[in-house]
């Protein structure tokens, strides 16, 4: 049978019921299920990259804007890793790059960024030629940035202030960082993670303009 829009509309009076059943199982869909895109990243590949970075880092004792680099020249989806680390989206990210830096990273510049990284593991390491310039600064200093607020960790707040930073892997700086890396994360932790994030929020905030 064809689409609701698709017939006229004496037909889409006579079977009215039928299409009205048709919607709702679309929309039903819709919801379970999200289209996989170049930007889609499944878990043995985020993992990997993961690995990268941690090993780059000396599980995150040596966590410097060298080492990420270096990582990030390994596979350029550290950069994804970074910013899981860092619990926000690239143009959240962005907005932390302080104006004195005298490098201009806007949202849509982030985003591509992000893109590219998910896109190509050797994304940063083929980044050589002079037209390059503009890119790794940009990617230089996100770097630098997360590097300073992931050390520092969460400030001290109030009881009706909540800190992006305060979150298991972060609230205590970099001691927080080693402490979920060493322990590999216990399930409960996981899941509250996945609570305040919801599963898959990323890919579906990436696909929903499109889809």
């Amino acid at each position: 049978m064809p689409q609701p829009f698709e017939v006229s509309p004496d037909d889409l009076a006579s079977h009215l019921d039928y299409f009205v059943d048709q919607v709702y199982s679309n929309l039903e869909s819709s919801f379970l299920t999200m289209p996989r895109n170049r930007g889609f990243i499944a878990y043995a590949r985020f993992q990997a990259a993961y690995e990268v970075l941690k090993r780059a880092t000396n599980a995150f004792r040596s966590f410097t804007p060298e080492t990420v680099w270096q990582a990030l020249r390994e596979d350029s989806l550290a950069l994804v890793v970074v910013r899981a680390i860092l619990g926000m989206s690239p143009g959240e990210w962005a907005s932390l790059v302080p104006k004195d830096t005298g490098v201009v990273v806007n949202q849509g510049a982030a985003r591509s960024l992000d893109q590219r990284a998910r896109e190509r593991s050797d994304f940063v390491a083929r980044l050589t030629s002079p037209r390059s310039d503009t890119t790794i600064s940009r990617l230089q200093t996100m770097v630098r940035v997360a590097c300073t607020y992931i050390s520092e960790g969460a400030p001290t707040g109030t009881l009706d202030i909540v800190h992006r930073l305060d979150k298991v892997d972060t609230a205590y700086g970099l001691e927080s960082v080693q402490r979920v890396a060493d322990l590999h994360v216990p399930y409960a932790v996981l899941l509250y993670e996945r609570y305040l994030g919801r599963p898959f929020a990323s890919h579906r905030d990436a696909v929903s303009a499109s889809w």
